[in-house]
């Protein structure tokens, strides 16, 4: 082989490399993803931390702001698992963007529903987007920054047609407008 066929296929195992890379990136993030709804949906108390960074930041709706892994933990033992008997996310059309080789950004919709601890029960449906952003720390893709808006949040037992938002869980502080998704104003009005 010459020198000119020995640089040709150097650039393409680089290229292949780097498209390997940012295929197995893809791939651990919705792993990630996967990861923050099965702890949830399985009631896992003090296991949230494994999917956020040290400094993860979260917008959880009227809840408010959350800094840090050890305030998420603390916001899902306390203020999530106890009220509910059934928590069932489904995760789907995630766009996910690489912004450099170890941090990505993402956007996912999805669907809860829960069933609240309450005598008798009482049932909550959501359906909205996640804006999230991803970091490699100590190796492993993390979630650094999460917010949530909604399309909509009300009881299972008025149709969300009716009431779309409504507080969640109930009891809970309503849902502030700038979570709120609505459809835009239609041009020039």
């Amino acid at each position: 082989m010459n020198e000119v066929d020995i640089g040709t296929i150097y650039n393409e195992l680089s290229g292949l490399k780097k498209e390997v890379y940012l295929l197995t990136s893809l791939q651990k993030i919705l792993d990630l993803k996967y990861k923050y709804f099965h702890l949830i949906d399985h009631f896992q108390y003090g296991r949230m931390g494994e999917v956020f960074t040290k400094d993860a930041y979260a917008v959880m709706g009227p809840y408010g702001a959350l800094n840090g892994r050890d305030e998420l933990v603390e916001f899902f033992d306390e203020k999530v698992f106890p009220f509910f008997d059934i928590i069932l996310h489904g995760g789907h059309n995630p766009q996910i963007q690489m912004t450099s080789d170890t941090t990505a950004k993402g956007t996912w919709m999805y669907e809860v529903y829960e069933l609240t601890r309450e005598n008798p029960p009482g049932s909550v449906w959501l359906c909205g987007l996640y804006q999230d952003e991803y970091r490699i720390e100590d190796g492993e893709w993390k979630i650094s920054k999460l917010s949530g808006s909604y399309y909509f949040n009300t009881a299972l037992e008025t149709p969300f047609s009716r009431e779309r938002f409504s507080p969640y869980p109930p009891g809970a502080p309503d849902l502030p407008n700038e979570f709120r998704i609505l459809r835009p104003a239609e041009p020039g009005k």
